[in-house]
């Protein structure tokens, strides 16, 4: 399947990640840190998504498989996700958030880019690693 521009969702400002993903609103335009417990309803189901940002989540006790690359994951037992600018992910299904627990960071690249971290933050293996390396 090939995938056209105008099929993915572009995020590009942290202000976009916290209202697709229904965050509360950011207080700082580079950073968002949202509790999933806060989290309302987000709208990007059946809809490819490029975050064009830096994300970590934590989660446990979710309800959802997400594409990551070309395959599916479960992530109900929990799980640390790291994402890097301009990789695509997606969900099949709605999720209810009863019971969810964990935190979302995201940070737009110029929150680093002046610091050490923003010339090191391509040689961290949790945010370079290969979707085929992934653990099943």
């Amino acid at each position: 399947m090939k995938l056209r521009n105008r099929d993915i969702i572009a995020v590009n400002t942290v202000e976009d990640y916290a209202a697709l993903f229904g965050c509360p609103p950011v207080c700082h335009p580079l950073l968002s840190v949202c509790r999933l417990s806060d989290v309302k309803d987000y709208s990007p189901v059946g809809k490819p998504v490029q975050l064009n940002l830096y994300t970590i989540t934590i989660k446990d006790r979710t309800t959802c498989n997400a594409g990551y690359g070309w395959r599916s994951y479960d992530f109900s037992s929990g799980t640390m996700n790291f994402f890097t600018p301009g990789q695509i992910h997606s969900w099949e299904e709605k999720t209810v958030n009863v019971g969810r627990w964990g935190w979302m960071l995201a940070f737009h690249p110029d929150f680093i880019r002046k610091y050490p971290l923003g010339a090191k933050i391509g040689s961290l293996r949790f945010f370079s690693y290969d979707v085929r390396e992934a653990i099943d």
